[in-house]
C-alpha cells in the first residue's frame, strides 16, 4: 500500500487492540473499503501485519538522496534534505545556503554564526569549512567579501569585518574612535582629524590622550 493506506491500516489496528484491552473481545471492525491512489480499490484487512508507524515515517532514501517527511508530508510528499557540514543535521533543502564555486550547502544560521565567530577572532579570509574524501581534505573555495555580506545580516559584525580587512590591506589605516570612519595616517605625524565627524585623535594611541599632547 501507499503511505496513506499504511497509516490508516495502523490506526485501525490500534483501535482494534484498544477495544480488546478494554474488555470488548468481540469487537472486530469491519474491513474498510479504501481507495488507495495509484492502486486498485480493495478491502484492507486490519489484522494483516503492517510496518510500525515509526518505520513508515522514518527517513527514506531514494536514488541516493535522503528525504525526511515534514508535517505536510502526508498530503504534499517528501522534501529533499541536505547534510549541513557544520551542525551535521539533515535539514530541508529549501532553506539551504549554497556557496558559489563549490556548491557545499549549510544552514544559514550555522554559516552566519561561524563567520561571525571568525570575524570576532580577527579573521578576514575564509575558506569553505567543508571537508571531503577519505583524508578529510579541506575545501579550497574562498568566500569573497560579497559572499560574506550576503550571509551576515548583523551590521556591526560587517563593519568590523570591513575594518579588519582594511587594516590587513593597509597597515596605515586607522579607525576614528568616535564614528569608526577609516582613514590613512602617518606614524611620523600621528595627529589625525576624522574627515567625517571632525574628531581629533592620535594615529598611534587613538583617544588614549588628548590630541594636543605629544606621544
Amino acid at each position: 500500500f501507499s503511505l496513506h493506506g499504511r497509516v490508516l491500516n495502523f490506526v485501525l489496528q490500534f483501535s482494534a487492540h484498544l477495544s480488546r484491552s478494554m474488555g470488548n473481545t468481540e469487537a472486530r471492525p469491519e474491513p474498510l473499503d479504501v481507495e488507495d491512489p495509484g492502486e486498485s480499490t480493495g478491502l484492507i484487512d486490519i489484522h494483516e501485519p503492517v510496518s510500525p508507524l515509526s518505520q513508515v515515517l522514518s527517513e527514506t532514501s531514494i536514488f541516493g538522496h535522503t528525504f525526511v517527511p515534514s508535517l505536510g508530508s502526508l498530503s504534499h510528499g517528501l522534501h529533499r534534505t541536505f547534510l549541513c557540514s557544520i551542525c551535521l543535521c539533515h535539514e530541508d533543502e529549501r532553506h539551504a545556503v549554497s556557496l558559489p564555486g563549490c556548491g557545499h550547502q549549510y544552514c544559514h544560521s550555522c554559516l552566519s554564526d561561524w563567520l561571525t565567530s571568525e570575524i570576532h577572532d580577527g579573521q578576514t579570509c575564509f575558506r569553505c569549512p567543508a571537508v571531503e574524501g577519505e583524508v578529510n581534505a579541506r575545501c579550497e573555495t574562498t568566500l569573497t567579501p560579497e559572499d560574506v555580506a550576503a550571509i551576515i545580516s548583523d551590521s556591526d559584525v560587517l563593519a568590523k569585518f570591513k575594518r579588519f580587512s582594511a587594516f590587513r590591506e593597509d597597515p596605515n589605516s586607522v579607525a576614528c574612535p568616535k564614528c569608526g570612519q577609516l582613514a590613512t595616517g602617518d606614524p611620523e605625524q600621528p595627529r589625525m582629524t576624522c574627515p567625517v565627524c571632525g574628531t581629533e585623535y592620535c594615529f598611534l594611541h587613538s583617544d588614549a590622550h588628548p590630541p594636543n599632547e605629544s606621544c
